[in-house]
């Protein structure tokens, strides 16, 4: 038999892997933010009589943020309270003549267009009762939304009205950054 010639071996390259860095440490600043931030703001216009909180002051919820000059609603409130006192007086007038005619009927001694005018009159001022009574219930709603008070807790982190200022409603007067959690912010290169 003959031997195959030796054949020549393949030159193999080796590497040894070790651990290493695609390149060098880079470093960027960033800042830790509120994930959630809330803008409050007044559900009714006003003159800004006071806002005791600072940018960078931590609250509560429940707290007052800011307060609206309170006099045209305190005065709505009043003549609220007056025009029902005045609706039920009415109610009680008409009441007492609608029952006077209901009598009357059941004896003869009036006539059917009376009691229906009598009864009609009961029914309307029932109705401007009710309405009264919600119109106060609105007259008190907005006095309070003279007190801005925030829902969440967390630390103010801008404010956009001044005392003295005329705000409208919706307009944002104090930002918060909820305190439930966070989120860290950098501003990285798209080519990194």
């Amino acid at each position: 038999n003959e031997q195959a010639p030796p054949q020549e071996g393949r030159p193999v390259g080796v590497v040894t892997v070790e651990a290493g860095q695609f390149s060098d440490d880079i470093r960027f600043s960033g800042e830790i933010q509120a994930k959630k931030d809330v803008g409050l703001a007044f559900r009714v216009g006003g003159r800004v009589l006071e806002r005791p909180v600072n940018v960078g002051d931590r609250v509560s919820a429940g707290q007052v943020v800011a307060r609206l000059e309170p006099s045209l609603e305190q005065n709505a409130l009043a003549a609220a309270k007056a025009a029902l006192e005045a609706a039920r007086g009415e109610v009680s007038t008409t009441r007492n003549t609608y029952e006077r005619q209901e009598r009357l009927m059941a004896q003869g001694f009036t006539t059917r267009p009376r009691y229906d005018q009598a009864r009609r009159a009961q029914e309307t001022a029932q109705a401007a009762l009710e309405n009264a009574e919600a119109q106060l219930e609105l007259a008190r709603d907005r006095l309070g939304f003279t007190e801005l008070r925030t829902d969440v807790a967390g630390v103010v982190t801008a404010r956009r009205i001044e005392p003295g200022e005329v705000v409208q409603p919706g307009q944002i007067v104090v930002q918060i950054a909820r305190d439930d959690s966070r989120d860290a912010v950098f501003n990285v290169p798209a080519s990194v």
